[in-house]
């Protein structure tokens, strides 16, 4: 008779416990799905303010987002940081990722930030870039054998020139 008292009173706690309000849990839940919200407006416009401040250039067809710090030492003396994206990935996408923080780097530390783009990963869509690494990781850079090595030697050397950066002081992140 114990026994069955006590699987009665958890029976009865459960359903008490399952029959509690839904409002109480919708609120927690619009409360959570606004601060989501809240949060991915706010990384939006965080986003959006850090390209604002970005150069749009190319070289060798494909484009490249510049970073320049406004308190950048004269030209001849910059450092310059190339940020490579992942595969599948982009110059904007990275930027989205990490250029907040690494733009105000920039401004902190005085110098240039170039993100890259690789190739085009898939013939489907255009977004997608991936850099030749080797092996079959890489669709279409592989495929096509593109040396990413020589572009990205060749935008060091038209950034250097054109961004007046220092060819001893190029760092490379990715």
């Amino acid at each position: 008779l114990r026994v069955m008292n006590t699987k009665l009173a958890l029976l009865t706690l459960s359903l008490v416990i399952t029959a509690l309000p839904a409002s109480a849990e919708d609120g927690r839940l619009q409360k959570w799905r606004e601060l989501r919200e809240h949060r991915a407006t706010a990384k939006k416009a965080v986003v959006a303010e850090a390209q604002a401040h970005l150069i749009k250039d190319t070289f060798g067809g494909r484009e490249i987002l510049v970073h320049v710090a406004p308190n950048a030492p004269a030209p001849g003396r910059r450092a310059l940081v190339v940020a490579l994206h992942g595969g599948m990935g982009n110059a904007n996408q990275f930027h989205s990722v990490i250029g907040a923080q690494l733009d105000e780097a920039a401004n902190e530390g005085g110098f240039v930030v170039a993100y890259l783009n690789g190739s085009r990963a898939s013939r489907m869509d255009e977004k997608f870039r991936a850099w030749n690494a080797g092996g079959e990781c890489c669709g279409q850079p592989y495929k096509q054998n593109v040396d990413d090595v020589a572009y990205i030697t060749g935008a060091v050397a038209y950034l250097a020139q054109k961004y007046g950066v220092d060819r001893q002081k190029v760092y490379g992140i990715g």
